[in-house]
């Protein structure tokens, strides 16, 4: 994974056949979902648990995690949302590494006026279940 870090890439994606490695575009969502209750037991005290942290990343800059590192089209991107597999996620800050299991949701297109310029496409991925620090 160092290498891919030095290239300045964030996110490892894994599906079933390749690897892809991106930028996160400012976005990593962490969510905390919590449960409310109150129960005859509890005297009417409410209690809160933390029932889990779901991670959505905005990925930008996604291209293929091998020796030639080729930047996805729109078409491979797309693809990769159609298929609606599971993608092993890894997000790295700076030498520590979060690893997940979560599922393209969205892409984003934009193109700028300018012709000379080219589009960007941006890939979000939500881990409904979190990342978890790697050991």
């Amino acid at each position: 994974m160092a290498e891919i870090a030095e290239l300045g890439y964030n996110t490892i994606i894994k599906s079933s056949d390749k690897t892809f490695a991106g930028v996160t575009s400012d976005d990593l969502d962490l969510a905390v979902e919590q449960k409310e209750s109150i129960t005859k037991a509890d005297a009417g005290t409410k209690r809160i648990s933390i029932t889990r942290v779901p991670a959505t990343l905005t990925v930008s800059g996604v291209c293929s995690a091998d020796s030639t590192t080729t930047v996805l089209d729109r078409v491979d991107i797309i693809d990769l949302v159609l298929a609606k597999a599971a993608l092993s996620i890894t997000y790295l800050v700076g030498t520590v590494e979060y690893e997940g299991t979560g599922y393209a949701t969205g892409y984003k297109e934009t193109t700028p006026a300018d012709p000379d310029t080219d589009p960007t496409y941006t890939l979000t991925i939500t881990c409904p279940n979190g990342l978890a620090k790697s050991a």
